[in-house]
């Protein structure tokens, strides 16, 4: 009879000690995922910040493209066909509208061309901005998940090598915590109140 007693002891003590190791295991895997998901929102806030950078600079150049269009036509429509001023007594200076025409049309062209060269430059900078904040971000990853997996490493191995130590001390202490008694004995938390 005593050996049953002392195989049913050791059973006790065994279980309790792989539910704490558990619970330590669960408790790890847990500041794990809290500090994995911090570090993912802090990732996506700055690509979404590169994002609105980008989007800030195709805006920009929207808005001054149409402000050159605006331009172009007024001049366009400055060196157009008018009518001329009343018959003077002494004639007009004469006006060569087609080297006017071509001077302004150079110009629009090469504004144009430079806030094109502007905006593919703004717009290669955010892309490689992105490009090396994506490997930054992996790279990043990697490490924490190998920290990660070595912590869990350390872990198993620290339970494993404790476990016997562990179950001894539970026999020799005996019954289970007060804690313990009271998550055994307690209603499941999901049962209607």
């Amino acid at each position: 009879m005593p050996r049953d007693f002392d195989g049913l002891t050791r059973e006790l003590a065994e279980e309790r000690v792989r539910n704490r190791q558990a619970q330590e295991r669960g408790n790890l895997l847990k500041e794990q995922d809290k500090e994995r998901r911090a570090a993912f929102h802090a990732q996506k806030a700055a690509l979404d910040q590169n994002a609105r950078r980008e989007a800030a600079a195709v805006e920009g150049h929207r808005l001054a493209a149409e402000r050159l269009e605006r331009e172009w036509q007024q001049q366009r429509d400055r060196l157009g066909n008018r009518p001329g001023p009343a018959p003077a007594l002494e004639p007009p200076a004469q006006r060569n509208l087609n080297s006017e025409y071509e001077r302004a049309r150079e110009q629009y062209l090469r504004s144009r061309e430079a806030l094109e060269q502007r905006l593919d430059a703004e717009r290669a900078s955010c892309q490689s901005d992105r490009a090396e904040l994506l490997k930054t971000c992996f790279e990043t990853n990697q490490e924490r998940e190998s920290a990660f997996e070595e912590q869990r490493r350390q872990l198993e191995e620290e339970q494993r090598r404790d476990f016997e130590a562990l179950v001894l001390r539970q026999i020799r202490y005996g019954r289970e915590t007060p804690r313990e008694n009271f998550a055994r004995h307690a209603r499941p938390l999901d049962r209607d109140i």
